[in-house]
């Protein structure tokens, strides 16, 4: 802080010196004559400049009576006129049929007409965003910029999101983007979210109110980012907030939103049978065999409900659910039905409000603007809930031709509640088929006030899921966070052509941590309570010197450079109770049974220092050149001797040029633009990684005793001449339009290469450490990109358009290290509940999956032409008198997790005051592994297994020789019998006859009577299984979709309308979001979002989120 304010004292310390001065006024009108507010007025070849007020007029003071005004409004055609000793210029715009005067915010806040990028960049405008009413602002990006993946967490309503731009760039975790609000950049890291039990807090973005957004530019390729450094290897997300408008009088713009969300659907269960543990050939039971379980009885022959089966699993392989009087888990008598909407059911009504008031106003040297919001939702998770209260301002002063400030504050007090977990889980672990949601998530507690236990003989002891309900509605789990950013800019106008700048920001984010858990013993016995705080802070200050000369030729040049000093820090305090709480339901340390449990730390403290140039030369309003540099220092490459590779340097490049400027075209060839940069972007590591130092590891005996023996922390061995990581980038591409802007086309074509990254490796046991940081590897994306924007009709008032974005990336693995060709990017190949991993195979993908569950198969090496080669082969389990495939046990690539493609299609009309549009999100391609699908029909829960259990599902009639009865759950799977495969069956005469059925078909040997057939419940258990699962279609997805993103409907308020309620605008729309899905692959019904983890390489569903859509109405009011 201190050094902000040190660089904020000595801009004051400029000299500058008064320059003359003329004033000029004048008007600014459209077409019809009518002032147009916001129209940007500014001193050609300089930085200074104005905007028109309320009436469209405008007042500005400029170095000289001869300078030139160019006077600028997206939407209009950008006009420069010269004064020529004038006092009044007035101007008429008229509307651009090609958007040529379009301006996009670009990498440092820096401003810059969109046809002289020399890269693509998608922006959105920050009220679609608002509209979209989500509280994670990255949400609603969805479908709305090329390139751009984003998958939403299934952690409630305030969770992160994963997002990726242009594919991953490293083999580490975090592949994300950095978020820039007016110049600070966010927190971006995702809390919680793992596998287990994980839940998820978010990040700061949640703390933002997209009310407050002016754009938001997607900055996708290096050249675009490089200015950004190190931190934006990634891409980066650059949000602008709104300023204040001269106007004449206050400005009130009132929005008010409200929603409902409803959870509609989930997967697809089955619903015939009950539960019941695994049926199939047992000599406990009367006939040998059952293609499903009976029901459990009690002494007095009654048919009870127990809950658990085989101890653990809650198999649903039971007696149908056919109404059928059982006695239930408190022995009362009920009738056995199946409860198909129990997962939904599970679930609440959520709601959400959001009210924001914006004040706005100003004359011709000062704006300001004030907003204040209140957020609230009410998640469908029992218990989640979100409450937020915003207050944001910016005030601006132009103190004439000597300096320009401008100065905001943001600040958020939120309080998120009892993030959700999985709910749907436990419909697979231990809820079954027959549970009746709505009746027994009231009947988890006894009249102790514990949970039912057998030890007190408490009745209902076998309630699936008491202690899970227990949970949700005794525990409370919550947290209180402050984000405050403070920003300041200081612009000083030493001559026309040259001005200093100084800017700065300050970033605080406070979280308390709270958890309070009621005991579920006995009288409550037991409990828990823990309290934390966590500070982030962010510290930024930056000089700019700018440049900018105007030659009579049409040469156009800007030059800057910028020093920035950036750090960062984290601190923790934490305690918790251990052994219990002495009184049940008092919270607070002192409570603890035994010492509480505490810890401190200070982290993630990093340091960037910078210094870089811009400059950007144009040559008669045509040909545009861009060239940046930057070296960091970083104090993250320092070692503690003050060695290291901490600084590095990377340019960038870019052009493009208007050829339809340099020749004259087609009257219906609008405009075009070609494209190129190239870019070098260098990146540094986590805090503290490259300085490992040592910890205690216990002692060594030794004639003089033990000694204290010591290893490195982490058990890493350190690497003194570490590296920065490398990114080269090259992007070319085209811009047209044609026919009055009624057809668009932006094309890009990208190549990026990533190179010395910094990974730990595994190291020889035998070496006293597990893993040694080097830098390695070259990983290249590469790809197209096309945004395709039509109106094919549009007569008198009526238009239709239809905008279509598509993306296709190609993520390869170029190399790794010496020695090395495979590095593990989430979960294990051979191990686990999918045994599926996620590899970088040097020559393949990033994200391919492999495994050593594929089914084995025949392979005669004696015979390349035998037909059976290739064929999965079958295993005989004698118990069971049925064959099942068999893992291969052979390290195989088994799918891929990236898409074919992503993109989007946007359409809708306009018709007078109405708009309507429609927002598709499509994913084509790329496959996950899913949990849900495997022990949804491993435990005979998921509608897919109900195939061949029974002759309604598929099944065929067939007599088993043992006993003589005819069952109707047979099938014959494809496949051969493995060598040396021998069977029992018994002959005509009742002897035990023993036949080699080694190579053929399930058909053959069945036909000619050696086998029964495969048992459909038994081989949905046993091909699905932890022990013995091989990779099939319940395992292995393809996960390719088209949603229904975003629907709208909005009627604009005529303006006498508006003039009689003494209203300047008004506007009401209806809309909803996450509509459902109009294609799908994922079998089951399941969730195409439901992928877990925060991890870049997670291909994995671990648990199912419901199917949940949003209705609502918005209503703004400008006075």
């Amino acid at each position: 802080m201190r050094k902000v304010l040190f660089l904020l004292t000595l801009c004051l310390a400029f000299s500058v010196s008064a320059m003359a001065q003329f004033t000029v006024t004048g008007t600014v009108t459209d077409s019809d004559g009518l002032g147009i507010p916001g129209v940007s007025i500014l001193e050609r070849g300089t930085t200074n400049g104005t905007i028109t007020n309320i009436d469209g007029n405008y007042t500005l003071r400029i170095a000289s009576p001869d300078a030139s005004l160019v006077f600028s409004f997206v939407g209009m055609e950008s006009q420069e006129i010269a004064v020529n000793g004038r006092p009044v210029v007035d101007v008429s715009l008229k509307a651009s049929a090609i958007g040529l005067g379009e301006v996009v915010v670009t990498a440092m806040g820096v401003t810059k007409e969109a046809k002289k990028l020399g890269y693509a960049v998608t922006q959105v405008d920050g009220d679609k965003l608002a509209e979209s009413s989500v509280i994670n602002p990255v949400n609603a990006l969805q479908g709305r910029a090329a390139g751009v993946e984003i998958a939403p967490s299934e952690g409630g309503v305030f969770s992160g999101s994963k997002i990726t731009i242009r594919g991953n760039s490293t083999l580490k975790g975090n592949n994300m983007p950095i978020f820039v609000v007016d110049g600070v950049i966010m927190d971006n890291n995702l809390s919680g979210g793992s596998q287990w039990g994980g839940v998820d807090w978010g990040n700061e973005l949640k703390n933002l109110n997209a009310d407050e957004f002016e754009s938001v530019s997607v900055l996708k390729g290096a050249a675009a980012t490089a200015l950004y450094g190190s931190r934006a290897l990634n891409g980066a997300i650059v949000i602008t907030t709104k300023k204040g408008k001269a106007r004449k009088d206050l400005g009130i713009k009132i929005s008010q939103r409200f929603n409902v969300k409803q959870v509609y659907d989930g997967p697809a269960f089955q619903n015939v049978y009950g539960e019941g543990a695994m049926p199939g050939y047992d000599s406990s039971m009367p006939d040998l065999y059952a293609p499903h379980r009976d029901f459990v009885y009690n002494a007095q022959g009654e048919p009870i409900l127990l809950g658990y089966y085989d101890g653990w699993a809650p198999y649903s392989y039971g007696h149908k659910m056919d109404g059928t009087k059982v006695r239930d888990w408190e022995g009362n008598w009920i009738t056995y039905d199946p409860q198909p909407d129990n997962a939904i059911d599970a679930y609440e009504t959520g709601y959400q409000t959001n009210t924001n008031v914006t004040l706005d106003g100003g004359g011709d040297n000062s704006t300001f603007i004030i907003s204040l919001s209140h957020f609230g939702e009410q998640g469908t998770y029992p218990g989640n809930n979100f409450t937020r209260e915003s207050v944001y301002s910016k005030v601006t002063r132009d103190f004439g031709n000597l300096l320009t400030t401008e100065l905001g504050i943001s600040y958020a007090n939120s309080a998120p509640k009892n993030p959700p977990k999985d709910l749907i889980k436990y419909f697979l672990d231990p809820w079954p088929r027959n549970y009746n949601t709505s009746y027994w998530r009231t009947r988890y507690k006894a009249a102790h006030g514990g949970i039912p236990q057998s030890n007190y003989n408490d009745p209902g002891i076998n309630i699936p899921g008491a202690s899970i309900w227990f949970g949700i509605y005794e525990n409370s789990y919550t947290q209180i966070e402050e984000s405050l950013r403070l920003t300041g800019k200081m612009t000083f106008k030493i001559t026309p052509w040259f001005n200093a700048v100084l800017d700065g920001y300050v970033n605080n984010y406070f979280i308390k941590s709270e958890t309070k858990e009621l005991g579920n013993g006995y009288r409550n016995a037991g409990g828990y309570y823990s309290l934390s705080h966590t500070r982030k802070q962010q510290y930024d200050g930056k000089l700019w010197l700018n440049f900018f000369k105007n030659f009579d030729n049409g040469l156009d040049v800007n030059f800057s450079t910028v020093a920035e000093h950036w750090e960062s820090g984290d601190s923790y305090t934490g305690a918790w109770t251990s052994g219990g709480l002495i009184v049940p339901g008092q919270y607070s340390l002192s409570n603890s049974k035994n010492e509480p449990g505490q810890s401190a730390s200070i982290s993630n403290t990093r340091i960037l220092q910078s210094l870089m140039f811009f400059s950007d030369i144009s040559w008669k309003n045509q040909l545009f050149l861009s060239v940046t540099g930057r070296n960091d220092w970083s104090s993250t490459l320092t070692y503690a001797n003050g060695s290291g590779n901490f600084s590095y340097f990377y340019p960038s490049v870019s052009l493009s040029w208007l050829f339809t400027e340099t020749f004259e075209m087609p009257a219906w060839f609008d405009y075009g633009k070609l494209r190129a940069s190239w870019a070098h972007v260098g990146n540094d590591y986590a805090p503290y990684a490259i300085n490992p130092g040592f910890s205690r590891a216990g002692t060594i005996q030794s004639y003089n005793g033990d000694l204290p023996r010591y290893s490195f922390k982490n058990e890493q061995m350190p690497n003194l001449n570490i590296r920065p990581e490398d990114k080269k980038s090259i992007e070319v591409g085209f811009e047209t339009k044609f026919f009055k802007n009624r057809l668009g086309l932006d094309f890009a074509y990208y190549k990026d290469n990533t190179y010395n990254q910094i990974l730990a490796i595994p190291e020889n046991y035998y070496t006293g450490v597990s893993s040694q940081l080097i830098n390695a590897g070259n990983i290249q994306n590469k790809g197209i990109e096309i945004m395709l924007n039509t109106v094919p009709v549009k007569v008198n008032d009526f238009s239709w358009f239809f905008n279509v974005n598509f993306a296709r990336n190609r993520n390869s693995i170029i190399d790794l290290y010496e020695g090395i060709d495979e590095y593990n990017l989430y979960e294990s190949w051979n191990y686990g509940n999918t045994r599926i991993g996620t590899l970088a195979i040097v020559g393949g993908n990033w994200g391919e999956l492999y495994s050593d569950s594929k089914p084995a198969v025949w392979n005669n090496t004696k015979d390349p032409n035998d037909p059976r080669n290739g064929q999965k082969l079958l295993r005989w389990n004698a118990s069971q008198r049925g064959g099942y495939y068999f893992r291969s046990n052979v390290k195989e690539k088994v799918g891929d997790m990236n898409a074919d493609f992503t993109g989007s299609v946007l359409t809708g009309f306009e018709w007078k005051n109405f708009r309507f549009e429609t927002l598709f999100d499509v994913k084509i391609g790329g496959d996950i592994s899913t949990y849900t699908g495997r022990y949804g029909v491993c435990y005979g829960l998921l509608e897919s297994s109900l195939d061949n259990r029974d002759k309604e599902h598929g099944g065929f009639e067939w007599t088993t020789n043992w006993n003589g009865k005819t069952y109707d759950d047979g099938f014959l799977p494809e496949g051969v019998f493995e060598p040396g495969t021998k069977v029992q069956m018994k002959d005509a005469a009742g002897n035990t006859v023993t036949n080699d059925i080694s190579g053929m078909t399930y058909k053959e040997a069945y036909s000619q009577g050696l086998v029964d057939p495969a048992h459909g419940a038994w081989w949905h258990f046993k091909n699905n299984s932890w022990g013995g699962g091989v990779i099939n279609e319940h395992v292995l997805q393809e996960n390719s979709y088209i949603g229904i993103r975003q629907m709208s409907l909005t009627y604009r308020v005529p303006q006498k309308l508006c003039e009689k309620l003494k209203l300047t605008g008004a506007d009401v729309s209806l809309f909803g979001r996450d509509l459902g899905f109009v294609y799908k692959t994922l079998e089951n019904n399941l969730h195409p979002f439901s992928v877990r983890s925060n991890e870049a390489g997670s291909a994995h569903e671990w648990n199912q989120i419901p199917y949940t859509r949003t209705l609502g109405f918005s209503l703004n009011l400008s006075l």
